[in-house]
This record gives C-alpha cells, sequence and structure tokens, in this order.
C-alpha cells in the first residue's frame, strides 16, 4: 500500500480524513478524522458550531458494528475492521476484474483505458 501523508507527517500540520462509505454502505455518510491532538481539537469546536445535525442513525449503525466486531474479537474491533476490509477489497477488486473484461470484450478498438492499480 501507498503511505499515507498522515504516517509522513514529521511538523503536526496533516489531517486525515476517511470514509465509511465504501467499506460499510455505499449511502453511508459517516466518517472520521486522524491527525494532531491540537488539530483536532479545534475542528471539533468548529464542528460544533457549524453541523446542524448529523446522521445519529448512521452513526448508531457504525457504533453496533464496531461494538459486534469487539464482541466477537476478545475486545479488538481493530480485527474486525481489519478483516471486513479485506474482504471488502476482495470485492472490488473483484468488480474491477468484470469491469475491465467487459470493456475489453465490448471497447477494445473503440477508446483506450488504463486499469487502476489501487482506490
Amino acid at each position: 500500500r501507498v503511505p499515507s501523508f498522515l504516517s509522513m507527517d514529521v511538523d503536526g500540520r496533516v489531517l486525515r480524513f476517511d470514509s465509511f462509505s465504501k467499506l460499510l454502505s455505499a449511502g453511508m455518510r459517516v466518517g472520521f478524522v486522524t491527525g494532531p491532538p491540537q488539530l483536532i481539537e479545534r475542528l471539533e469546536l468548529h464542528q460544533q458550531a457549524s453541523v446542524l445535525h448529523s446522521s445519529g442513525v448512521s452513526q448508531a449503525l457504525v457504533a453496533g458494528l464496531c461494538s459486534q466486531w469487539a464482541a466477537q474479537n476478545d475486545g479488538s474491533t481493530h480485527a474486525g475492521f481489519s478483516q471486513h476490509s479485506a474482504a471488502i477489497v476482495e470485492f472490488y477488486r473483484a468488480r474491477r476484474g468484470a469491469f475491465l473484461a467487459s470493456a475489453e470484450k465490448h471497447l477494445a478498438g473503440l477508446c483506450e483505458w488504463t486499469a487502476p492499480a489501487a482506490g
């Protein structure tokens, strides 16, 4: 995997934003941010002042799934999340393969494309 900018940050200036959208459900609008505590604190204050209402149902679904993963993995949400993420990677890899095979079958000679290597 390609290293993230956050993993290379030496000055404490990088925020990483992630989403559960592709990992759990295409329509899920729940995400999270990782970064230096002083930046996260400022971001929290901004969110408290600017976000009218976040989706409680989506947040509850994510929290419930994390609780289930923890219960199945001796309290480790990370282990369950990692297993689920690996399965999702394979799911999207298969979809990419089917799409590329279909493009080759139906579009060869009509257009050009590049097979994505990641994400």
